[in-house]
């Protein structure tokens, strides 16, 4: 998925974006920005969820945080017209 490095709060672009978390360890999952807004706020920077997110499978604390584009739906054309 392509990198958006223009966004750095959740509140960018109105959160039509998935925030994809990587681990150290290997693991990576993609989370919706609605769902970190409920914890931490829509005011929240990329930059300060880094060190707060807690990896799933190893336990460590710190993560990479990119926000990413959201993935088309198959069968549907880029240009409909």
């Amino acid at each position: 998925m392509r990198a958006l490095r223009h966004i750095t709060k959740l509140n960018d672009e109105g959160g039509s974006f998935l925030v994809n978390v990587r681990c150290k360890c290997g693991y990576a999952c993609w989370i919706k920005p609605k769902q970190l807004a409920r914890r931490f706020g829509w005011g929240a920077t990329l930059a300060s969820l880094a060190p707060r997110m807690r990896c799933s499978k190893c336990g460590t604390k710190a993560a990479q945080v990119v926000a990413v584009a959201e993935p088309r739906p198959r069968g549907i054309p880029k240009n409909p017209h």
